[in-house]
């Protein structure tokens, strides 16, 4: 892709748009940048200027969006708001971040995506590949922007991309070596126009693929297997529902992992739970065809510690664990996280309802739930469609759902937060969601 003197216009100025906007006004493209925000709510916009970057803020202007060549759209930026529908009117080439760091990058790529799971397997992968010698660069909607490698591809062996539907619905070209997909559920919905649009955005991880390159993909997963027919890719499959040796795929007894030949003897691993087990079977595909021994991966597995607040366990409060699960942003994953824990559960869940609907929690409530703790402006959807399964009760905050869960729980048991909704109701990400109920929690320390 040509970048010096061509018009580009980056939308959103947050950590990728500023990196992006960066790289190609030092690669001597004719940059500007828009973002809703004032120019003094933007950190770094007086470095953007030094380089040469038009800033256009407090909005998006429709003239600023037709007069660009190339549109690059960062994560999170719907790719339908009128400007971009008339940057296309004006045969404007519109792609995402992604799109345009693939296009320049020389490094193999193996992306990473689903609804549930990316940040915990992409990081067990890179911890694999660290842990076996080679050097990859770890970035996408985890970690740094893709566009940081360019450049700088003498520093690394291969890229590993963490993949929203956001960052796959703007790429066209995208070419994974290996692609990974690991579950599809209903997810985003109140931003994409409904689930196919969803789903298909998630497909496109592999929709340029050919013989040489690899898909790696959840084998017991329905809405995935339907994807997984006239692939181009060599496929390789991952089970957690058969056991024993499959080729072609890895499978699980719970706790050793069969693959190509080879036992992964996992014990002693913090990934608990059914659905960390399926991302451990997942990293151990990738590091397989990327040729990590064995024994070497086995021990990275067991080593690595995932990140905050998914099924992070707090502390012991009157008898019963409490572990944060607060990157639970969906349904699927809430249900995921009460499969991992014997009963009774006192569960707390709320936040902005994401329009999914709540149906995947309705047998994990039924089966393991002692207590549901609703809060957040998603309670009265899921009281609806969860409050006759349990003893249900509506809490007017985080603090309140908390105090409502110590109350309840049962020693021996666990007090579980997975809100199965995202967090901008009442917070700015689940990040500080997971913080503010650790915090709490640890009151009753």
């Amino acid at each position: 892709m040509r970048v010096k003197g061509q018009k580009f216009l980056v939308v959103g100025l947050g950590k990728t748009g500023v990196a992006v906007s960066g790289f190609l006004a030092r690669a001597g493209a004719d940059v500007t940048a828009t973002d809703l925000r004032d120019a003094g709510e933007i950190t770094e916009a007086a470095d953007l200027e030094k380089l040469g970057v038009k800033l256009r803020t407090g909005g998006h202007r429709e003239d600023v969006f037709t007069q660009a060549r190339t549109v690059v759209l960062s994560p999170g930026v719907p790719p339908d708001i009128e400007p971009v529908r008339a940057a296309r009117r004006a045969d404007a080439r519109v792609i995402g971040e992604v799109e345009l760091s693939s296009a320049l990058c020389g490094l193999p790529v193996v992306a990473v995506t689903g609804s549930n799971g990316k940040t915990t397997t992409t990081g067990l992968i890179g911890h694999i590949l660290k842990a076996c010698g080679k050097k990859p660069f770890v970035g996408g909607n985890f970690g740094d922007p893709f566009i940081n490698a360019v450049g700088n591809e003498s520093a690394y062996d291969l890229a590993l991309l963490e993949m929203s539907s956001f960052q796959l619905k703007t790429t066209f070209a995208f070419k994974p070596a290996v692609a990974v997909l690991l579950n599809i559920s209903p997810n985003h919905l109140d931003v994409h126009p409904d689930y196919e649009d969803y789903a298909l955005s998630k497909k496109k991880i592999f929709a340029n693929q050919t013989q040489d390159d690899w898909a790696v993909a959840n084998g017991a997963d329905t809405q995935v297997a339907a994807m997984l027919d006239n692939l181009s890719a060599k496929k390789v499959l991952f089970n957690s529902e058969l056991t024993g040796e499959h080729p072609g795929c890895a499978t699980s007894d719970g706790q050793t992992v069969f693959f190509r030949g080879e036992k992964y003897d996992l014990s002693g691993s913090k990934l608990q739970g059914r659905h960390n087990m399926e991302n451990s079977m997942a990293a151990i595909a990738v590091a397989s065809i990327l040729g990590c021994e064995p024994e070497k991966t086995a021990a990275a597995v067991i080593e690595f510690s995932p990140p905050p607040h998914r099924m992070e366990f707090v502390s012991d409060v009157r008898g019963a664990r409490v572990y944060d699960d607060s990157k639970s942003t969906n349904p699927a994953a809430a249900a995921a996280a009460l499969t991992a824990l014997d009963k009774p559960v006192v569960l707390i869940s709320g936040g902005k309802d994401k329009k999914t609907g709540f149906s995947a929690l309705r047998e994990p409530v039924r089966s393991k739930v002692s207590s549901l703790v609703l809060f957040g402006e998603a309670r009265r959807a899921m009281m609806s469609e969860l409050g006759t399964l349990t003893k249900t009760f509506a809490a007017d905050s985080l603090q309140n759902a908390v105090e409502i869960a110590v109350s309840e729980a049962r020693p021996g048991g666990s007090i579980l937060f997975s809100p199965a909704c995202s967090s901008f109701d009442m917070f700015s990400s689940f990040e500080e969601r997971g913080r503010e109920f650790k915090k709490i929690v640890k009151r009753f320390g």
